[in-house]
């Protein structure tokens, strides 16, 4: 059963109301009944179990509040690359609950802009993958600015991908520790579009705080890099937060 969303009602306080499009796919193709259940979120980190009041006209009722996971703090920075590829990337990096995504041009991206009609889709995939993974908060995508207009602080941790082992400043093992060291627990990741980041680039990185981290000598895929980085940031996420193991006594 997908999540349905329940837009501008913080917390269910208002009666439950589903877009038009929510209520065909409940009605029409799930053919949900009176007395049934489903899942609601109010797109702002909450979810709620429903009961489906009547269905002519569709009335729905909260049975109860539910946890539901936040996302992590992680925007990554993505080149405009090409269509499919963006779509599934976009779709994949929503799966993995991150916070948002923006679009970025680099020396070597072929793409300089993004329409507000590709933009638009782009965010209709993302609503359409938070609902299949049950995510409670919409992946939020930011229309595409030059890589070299944006300038990483220091309060954050920034880390970018590259291939080449001789430039890279830091290595996945050493992730959790830099992450408590952040002073905001916000990561930004940056990946390069086809060929990587130009030397400049490379550069403008490094000298606005940002660790490189060597993701092996194999060529990855843009959309690839992203969703390891992001892999690597909740892996290195959840392990600084989870309490430790106590050790057992023989």
């Amino acid at each position: 059963m997908p999540l349905f969303i329940v837009k501008n009602n913080p917390r269910f306080c208002e009666p439950l109301l589903l877009s038009r499009e929510d209520q065909h796919h409940l009605l029409n193709v799930l053919r949900i009944k009176k007395k049934e259940t489903i899942l609601v979120t109010d797109n702002n980190g909450h979810m709620a179990k429903i009961l489906v009041v009547n269905t002519n006209p569709l009335a729905l009722e909260v049975l109860k509040i539910l946890d539901a996971p936040p996302s992590i703090p992680v925007t990554v920075f993505l080149p405009l690359i090409e269509k499919e590829r963006i779509e599934w990337a976009i779709e994949k990096l929503c799966e993995c609950h991150i916070t948002g995504i923006q679009l970025i041009t680099t020396e070597r991206t072929q793409s300089r802009a993004l329409s507000t009609a590709r933009l638009a889709r782009l965010e209709k995939i993302a609503t359409a993958a938070q609902k299949q993974c049950h995510r409670c908060d919409p992946l939020i995508i930011r229309p595409a600015i030059r890589l070299t207009s944006f300038k990483p602080g220091t309060k954050h941790l920034n880390i970018a991908g590259v291939m080449d082992t001789d430039i890279a400043t830091t290595n996945p093992h050493t992730l959790q520790t830099q992450l408590q060291d952040s002073t905001t627990g916000q990561v930004n990741i940056f990946v390069g579009p086809e060929g990587g980041f130009t030397n400049n680039e490379t550069d403008f990185l490094k000298t606005h705080h940002c660790k490189l981290i060597c993701l092996g000598q194999t060529i990855l895929r843009t959309e690839t890099a992203a969703i390891l980085l992001a892999g690597l940031i909740k892996c290195a996420l959840i392990s600084a937060t989870r309490p430790p193991v106590p050790a057992c006594s023989l």
